[in-house]
């Protein structure tokens, strides 16, 4: 028994389980295309969005989503300059673009990936549930053409090509059969179901996944399976690993949970806790700067409570992270004050460092400049996790 287990026990890994365990998956990034398309969103500039790229990278994001090309002009310039940059600083992360099953969004995928020279995946999309259906005036015969059409022309342009499903939470199973043996059958290299609305729970999740997968093991191919969410009904993060245990090769998710209505999967927060898990096995060192970032350069605030990451997370959230040793220390009860927090010194304090010891503490002082009475509760002010720009966490000590 380790030194851990001896005073704590974990009922997250002991006991009997009844779902299957979860395992390494790859992570696509959709902050540049799906999570800039909430009407609450500023569309960064592109020297923010490189900037991204370059994090999403470091913090071992295997895709990112550079843009749906098809929207136009400036869309295609930064699909250009993204791509670009993915090149020529020979990072890891792939290129992929967005586009309806329309030539017409298509065409501008394959002149970038033919313009930069980087292979650049595909994300075809189309909706698929009855509603969709009944407000479009569609019929089954016609998605299938448009799905055949769409898998075809990337294919034979070369392209990656994965199928999306927009609300396969709610599309009938023949439905989905019908459509996901179309794409197979020209080619697909994966499929992508979604919950577009934010109406799955996880167990719905694990259904519709298992299906899938499912119905790929009877056609005998490798076809990738995605799951791309939303957070309507405040599932995001659950329903993501809830699709990794049922399968799914790929997660998606926005930095922040940035995205249409109330946001995507929180991808910041899936990686957070799938390190935690022992899942994750990249560096997040940089993952508080890709934060701040999107927060700034989107526009997009970062909620005060929100986990690891917010301006007031709980002392009892920051005592859970560190070790054993030290949880019930008095440095520790009173603000987790590491070498990887930042410190704000308030206007008008003296800071002064500890012998030996990363914490920092700040002395406040009067409007006339004197330092505070001695008998006043000592405050020490921190930032969580390299953020600069939000007020500080007050965590009261008691008089010296």
């Amino acid at each position: 028994m380790s030194e851990t287990e001896k005073v704590i026990y974990d009922w997250n890994v002991e006991g009997h389980t009844v779902t299957p365990p979860l395992r390494r998956v790859e992570y696509v990034d959709e902050t540049l295309r799906d999570g800039i398309q909430c009407p609450s969103v500023t569309d960064p500039p592109i020297e923010a969005k490189m900037e991204m790229v370059r994090l999403l990278d470091a913090a071992g994001v295997h895709h990112v989503d550079i843009g749906l090309p098809g929207a136009g002009p400036r869309a295609v310039e930064d699909c250009i300059v993204l791509a670009e940059l993915i090149r020529d600083e020979k990072l890891s992360i792939k290129a992929m673009c967005a586009a309806r099953t329309h030539p017409n969004d298509i065409k501008p995928i394959i002149e970038v990936s033919q313009k930069t020279g980087v292979p650049i995946e595909a994300m075809t999309f189309l909706g698929t549930s009855p509603i969709r259906l009944y407000a479009e005036g569609w019929d089954e015969d016609l998605l299938e053409d448009r799905t055949r059409t769409a898998v075809r022309m990337c294919k034979d342009a070369g392209l990656t090509n994965t199928f999306v499903t927009e609300d396969t939470v709610r599309s009938h199973p023949g439905t989905l059969r019908r459509l996901f043996t179309a794409a197979v059958e020209e080619g697909v290299d994966g499929l992508c179901v979604c919950d577009t609305v934010g109406h799955a729970t996880p167990n719905g999740v694990y259904n519709l996944v298992h299906f899938t997968k499912d119905l790929i093991r009877g056609f005998g191919t490798d076809t990738r399976v995605d799951w791309h969410g939303h957070n309507d009904r405040g599932f995001g993060l659950g329903n993501a690993l809830s699709a990794i245990e049922a399968g799914a090769d790929r997660v998606h998710g926005t930095v922040l949970g940035m995205g249409e209505r109330v946001g995507n999967t929180p991808l910041d927060l899936m990686l957070m806790n799938l390190k935690l898990l022992g899942i994750h096995e990249g560096d997040l060192s940089s993952l508080a700067d890709l934060v701040d970032l999107a927060s700034r350069s989107c526009d997009w605030p970062i909620p005060v409570n929100y986990p690891v990451f917010g301006r007031t997370p709980s002392a009892q959230g920051r005592v859970s992270m560190l070790p054993p040793s030290s949880r019930h220390s008095t440095r520790a009860m009173t603000g987790w004050l590491t070498r990887s927090t930042r410190v704000f010194q308030p206007p008008g304090s003296v800071v002064r460092k500890r012998s030996r010891s990363a914490t920092w503490r700040a002395t406040p002082t009067s409007s006339t400049g004197s330092r505070a009475a001695a008998s006043r509760p000592q405050m020490i002010w921190s930032l969580p996790f390299g953020s600069r720009q939000r007020a500080p966490t007050v965590c009261l000590m008691r008089p010296r």
